[in-house]
């Protein structure tokens, strides 16, 4: 009978208990502590990758990617894995890379921009990752007169026979997206004895038909020259949507026309060059 008595006193014991915690009767000490309850389950905080690196570059350039600002708050980063969108990779905390320009470069396409990733992984094994945009650029564009058209291919020796102060256009197939650069171009001409040429004008459009730049270049009237490179240069401030030239050479000619070479050892040309 005791027995029974004692079993039923102290389920009415821990009935009161309970309904006392629930009512917020129990002092803070008597509580129970939920962190030593789930002390095997602490979580890791995971690292904070940072990437220094430059946001446009040359293809051939080399070019030094860091990551020695990332950090972890709970313990150490471990390992740096970088992915350069090129198909290859490399491990460190600071490394340095090239980027060489694709075998099917398309000028109508560029700059080209590459996706570089960084993987970091901590010392407790939780693996973040950032990535960071790269525009790339050649160092310089090369196009070629031909006839009435502006490639990046080289032509075949050829030539145009022009009338003196004759407009000559020459157009790409498409656009070409230029940053701030200096550009320099070269025109070769032949010309007959009873020819006298004092000088060029060359101009350069946008793809809407707009003057980008205009430069004038001064040969003399006495010239007894047959063949003659002319050089133009210039700059261009801002980005620009380039699409076309238009040539004029300025003189007269008795009776045979002149000639601009294009191809060959004289590829008359215009170079727009990044780097200065």
């Amino acid at each position: 009978m005791v027995q029974k008595m004692n079993k039923k006193l102290t389920i009415i014991s821990i009935m009161i208990f309970l309904i006392a915690a629930l009512s917020g009767c129990i002092s803070e000490e008597q509580k129970i502590d939920p962190i030593t309850m789930q002390s095997s389950a602490i979580k890791n905080i995971p690292p904070i990758p940072i990437i220094s690196a430059p946001e446009t570059a040359f293809f051939g350039e080399t070019i030094e990617f860091d990551a020695s600002q990332s950090y972890d708050k709970d313990g150490t980063i471990k390992t740096y894995t970088w992915y350069f969108g090129d198909e290859t990779s490399k491990k460190g905390q600071k490394i340095k890379h090239i980027f060489e320009i694709p075998n099917d470069f398309d000028y109508e396409k560029s700059p080209y921009i590459y996706c570089v990733q960084l993987n970091i992984i901590d010392n407790n094994g939780s693996c973040i990752t950032r990535q960071n945009p790269i525009v790339l650029y050649p160092k310089q564009y090369t196009l070629f007169l031909d006839s009435e058209h502006l490639s990046t291919d080289k032509p075949l020796k050829n030539s145009d026979k022009i009338k003196s102060s004759e407009e000559l256009s020459y157009d790409l197939t498409g656009k070409i997206s230029l940053q701030k650069c200096t550009w320099k171009a070269e025109i070769y001409l032949e010309k007959p004895i009873l020819a006298f040429v004092k000088g060029a004008t060359l101009t350069l459009y946008d793809k809407n038909g707009e003057e980008i730049t205009k430069t004038d270049e001064n040969i003399g009237l006495i010239s007894l020259w047959k063949e003659k490179k002319i050089e133009f240069s210039g700059e261009i401030t801002s980005p620009e949507e380039f699409k076309s030239i238009k040539l004029v050479i300025h003189g007269f000619s008795l009776r045979n026309k002149i000639n601009i070479l294009f191809g060959g050892e004289q590829p008359s040309q215009i170079i727009f060059d990044f780097t200065n």
